[in-house]
């Protein structure tokens, strides 16, 4: 079931995925956080820097994500890599954050897909290990 998979989610993958997606947030909130004196990046780190770590991160998200059932925990998270991913190419291509129809598209992408997946019997969970 649902609920007791959920209690299998990998907690280190977990938290991989959610350093990436509060990159994604210090990277937009860059310029709001420099007007009130505040920089939450690392030391000596560029924008391109943290761009580059919160991509890592998301994509290995990703990379576990595609390798569990889906489920209402996936549903959740995928959601969150997905548009944390998208946000990160369209404040690298010059625009401050994702449109309401971008987000409809990618939200609506996602359910489809989890539909999908719920039809169909489900194999065993097969996990991967990535570092950090």
């Amino acid at each position: 079931s649902n609920a007791e998979y959920m209690g299998k989610l990998d907690r280190r993958q977990l938290i991989q995925i959610l350093r990436g997606l509060s990159s994604v947030n210090m990277i937009k909130d860059q310029n709001e956080d420099a007007e009130r004196g505040v920089s939450l990046f690392p030391e000596g780190w560029t924008r391109n820097d943290m761009r580059d770590y919160a991509y890592s991160k998301l994509l290995n998200g990703k990379l576990y994500l595609n390798s569990i059932p889906r489920h209402s925990g996936w549903l959740f998270y995928e959601t969150q890599v997905r548009l944390g991913l998208h946000t990160l190419d369209a404040l690298f291509n010059g625009k401050p954050k994702l449109t309401r129809e971008e987000v409809t598209s990618i939200l609506s992408n996602i359910s489809a897909e989890y539909k999908a997946a719920a039809s169909k019997p489900q194999a065993e969970p097969c996990f991967i290990s990535m570092s950090q």
